[in-house]
């Protein structure tokens, strides 16, 4: 009896530490993906430990949405007041502006800190704006930005009214801007500075 007791509680040892092991492994590779269902079907979380990982978890991903969206408000504030340094900065090295609707002869994409300076200096030079009605979307990739805005302003050449309608589509990472898809409408600015698409090639030509 005192031999078999003896197995018995070495058996129920091998069993307990095996199950500590289990369940610190499975606990450890939970907490990397804690909405993972197939996961959770094999770890049952404590109430309050769960918790504590899907708060930090919101956290973060608020953390990174309010970054990538104060970076867009810094982009029209920065854009609106001409300061052209602190633009450029926002976007990360290999950063690209991209116009899906840009007529024949505009630049379709921007690349590059040195050509977004010269982009910004060429608008700033044309275009005096305050943007307006800002309205962002929200996203399942929290660094994702979709937002729609106007714009109120006037050609600086012409005196005309500028007065534009966007939905802007930004990729950042780490709060920089890595890729921006700009969606506008090319006649409204080719109206404001004189009535063709030449005139508003021309005035953002590099020639």
């Amino acid at each position: 009896m005192i031999i078999g007791s003896g197995r018995l509680t070495l058996q129920m040892k091998v069993v307990y530490y095996l199950h500590l092991a289990t369940e610190s492994w499975l606990r450890r590779f939970a907490s990397l993906w804690p909405h993972n269902k197939a996961v959770n079907r094999f770890y049952i979380w404590p109430t309050s430990e769960k918790g504590s990982v899907m708060s930090n978890t919101q956290q973060g991903t608020d953390s990174v949405r309010a970054a990538a969206q104060q970076t867009f408000r810094d982009h029209l504030d920065h854009l609106s007041s001409g300061r052209f340094a602190e633009w450029v900065d926002l976007f990360a090295e290999e950063g690209v502006l991209e116009f899906p609707y840009a007529p024949k002869g505009y630049p379709a994409q921007v690349a590059g800190k040195q050509d977004l300076l010269v982009h910004l200096k060429s608008f700033s030079e044309n275009f005096r704006v305050e943007f307006t009605d800002l309205r962002f979307h929200e996203t399942t990739d929290p660094s994702l930005v979709i937002a729609e805005l106007k714009s109120e302003g006037v050609a600086l050449e012409t005196g005309r009214p500028y007065n534009q309608t966007y939905i802007s589509v930004v990729e950042t990472k780490d709060g920089k801007i890595s890729r921006y898809v700009d969606f506008w409408n090319p006649q409204v600015a080719a109206e404001a500075l004189g009535g063709g698409n030449d005139d508003l090639v021309s005035a953002f030509s590099n020639d």
